[in-house]
């Protein structure tokens, strides 16, 4: 697996609306920190395994690893390669399983004692289920 210095944060899919350069400010609030963050979208990114070891293709384009990942996609399978290697995810594939049930999500926070909303999952063949 090749390593490289630059982190990567990925994006859902790129939005012409917003602009060319509507990522900018994160690489800049980066560059200003001393990190190279190099912006992707979830949709243009190829994951695979095969022989030769696990990939990331972006666009047909083979890339190297990052030393990080910020995921802002929902995609828990490309947050699990990186999770596999051993490259840190935030945002990473458990918390994006997690907040996607309401239920679960109360639970983990009232296990913490932090304050959630009163939440219920009627069960089937229940009066609200």
């Amino acid at each position: 697996m090749a390593l490289n210095d630059t982190a990567y944060i990925i994006f859902e899919t790129r939005k012409p609306a917003f602009g060319p350069d509507a990522y900018g400010w994160w690489t800049s609030a980066a560059a200003d920190n001393g990190l190279r963050l190099e912006v992707l979208f979830a949709d243009e990114l190829a994951p695979f395994t095969g022989d030769t070891g696990a990939r990331l293709l972006c666009r047909g384009k083979a890339l190297d690893f990052p030393k990080f990942v910020i995921m802002r996609a929902y995609a828990p399978q490309l947050s699990l390669l990186f999770e596999s290697m051993g490259i840190p995810v935030y945002n990473d594939s458990a918390s994006m399983q997690l907040c996607r049930d309401k239920l679960a999500t109360a639970l983990v926070l009232g296990t913490a004692n932090i304050p959630v909303v009163p939440t219920y999952k009627p069960l089937p063949g229940t009066p609200f289920g």
